[in-house]
């Protein structure tokens, strides 16, 4: 089950220089076309102008970090496995994973890890994907986040954003702020590198272009004044549940917590123009339930 992922579908192709020869990637009959780049083989040159080239390297980090990258990769690409073979449906056979994106602090170098006090940065992973089904799957991802929260060589969140490649191409294009920076700083850890028919890259990625000004505004303005109104409201009826002359606490905690999320999407909409889902896991404490 956890074959060699094979670079190229040949064995002896080289490995990329960011990953350990040895670490362990899923293969089978559903993911044989799944392959890390050979980004010596595949290089810009050959790649249409239109398009960008992320960076593949990990020697910013130091070996451990490296080791458990690949694990998180494994996971990835084994829980995406059974889970394909359980749909049983023609159409699921053809469901991909195009690409894997690292984001955020390991990306740019400024992750931090506090010994003593646990906390630790977070992994921030954007999955590109063949079919819009698999950005609907929410708790399926959630569940991949959960067992690599578990997993004893990773034991960190990880956070798994999904978007199909023609949904981000379409941002990309478009100027969206939060997927630019993400392709210019972000790190590809994971390619489905089969070619095209004519032996080419395929799958790739749009250069970003710059974004409208007034569009942009307009864009965060609405973003802004929807979600403010709406943490508002919220918080305007969890006070109303707190000073009843028999206060309903549990009501209100619900509407406080709703009112601090619709106030931090807010800040995430009106700054970047994106917000990922929520997807509450195990080992975090959910809202308004008492100890």
């Amino acid at each position: 089950m956890r074959n060699k992922l094979k670079a190229a579908n040949n064995s002896d192709a080289p490995w990329p220089n960011s990953l350990n020869a040895k670490n362990q990637f899923v293969g089978s009959s559903i993911f044989n076309r799944h392959t890390l780049l050979n980004f010596r083989e595949w290089a810009p040159s050959n790649h249409p102008k239109w398009c960008v080239t992320l960076k593949s390297s990990l020697d910013h980090l130091p070996p451990a970090r490296q080791a458990e990258f690949a694990r998180i990769q494994e996971v990835i690409l084994e829980e995406l496995e059974t889970r394909i073979k359980a749909e049983g449906k023609a159409r699921a056979k053809r469901y991909r994973l195009l690409k894997l994106v690292l984001f955020g602090s390991f990306a740019k170098g400024t992750w931090f890890e506090d010994s003593r006090s646990g906390r630790a940065s977070d992994v921030d992973l954007l999955a590109i994907v063949s079919h819009e089904a698999l950005t609907e799957m929410s708790a399926f991802w959630g569940e991949v986040e959960d067992r690599l929260y578990s997993d004893p060589l990773v034991k960190r969140d990880v956070s798994i954003i999904v978007h199909t490649l023609q949904d981000v191409n379409r941002q990309l294009k478009d100027g969206q702020y939060f997927f630019s920076e993400i392709i210019q700083q972000g790190i590809l850890l994971f390619e489905d590198g089969e070619p095209d028919r004519n032996g080419n890259p395929k799958n790739l990625l749009a250069k970003p272009a710059k974004p409208d000004p007034t569009k942009t505004l307009e864009l965060a303005s609405g973003f802004y004044t929807q979600w403010k109104d709406a943490s508002e409201t919220f918080l305007e009826i969890g006070r109303e549940y707190t000073h009843r002359k028999e206060p309903k606490l549990k009501i209100a905690a619900f509407q406080l917590h709703q009112a601090a999320e619709s106030a931090y999407r807010m800040f995430l909409l009106t700054t970047t123009l994106y917000a990922p889902g929520i997807r509450r896991r195990p080992h975090e404490p959910s809202p308004c339930k008492t100890p």
